[in-house]
């Protein structure tokens, strides 16, 4: 399995300058409202979007990338609620994949207090590839 955790925020217009100052750090990853995101069907990005992502892979267990971004974050859980009231969206993303179609990951008390700490949820998204071993 491999994938990533990314804390992400959203909305029609960021300040990315102002976010990357609140919390003492350069985005892995922003998207401008109206960038076109895949040339094949011209889709375009519906809002701004900035992010710091932590990834996992087989030599990195996915709840040591997550207890790593929660760790990063902790020190700014003020700047964080206080983003989460000024912009639409501010969540903690975490993307599976794997060849397989069976895959999971632990959430120990101390990373549910913590992110419980931070006032952020977890979406998991999951994308399986669908192999089977014979």
């Amino acid at each position: 399995m491999e994938g990533e955790f990314t804390f992400s925020i959203y909305d029609k217009s960021l300040n990315f300058d102002e976010i990357s100052h609140m919390l003492s750090t350069v985005p892995s990853n922003i998207t401008r409202n109206g960038e076109l995101l895949a040339k094949l069907n011209n889709r375009q990005a519906p809002f701004d979007s900035w992010h710091i992502t932590e990834k996992f892979s087989e030599d990195v267990a996915p709840e040591e990338a997550l207890a790593l971004l929660i760790q990063k974050l902790l020190p700014y859980r003020e700047q964080i609620s206080k983003l989460k009231q000024q912009y639409e969206t501010v969540r903690l993303n975490a993307y599976l994949r794997s060849d397989y179609g069976q895959m999971g990951m632990d959430l120990p008390p101390e990373t549910v207090r913590a992110l419980g700490e931070l006032g952020l949820g977890l979406s998991i998204h999951i994308l399986s590839f669908g192999g089977v071993e014979a």
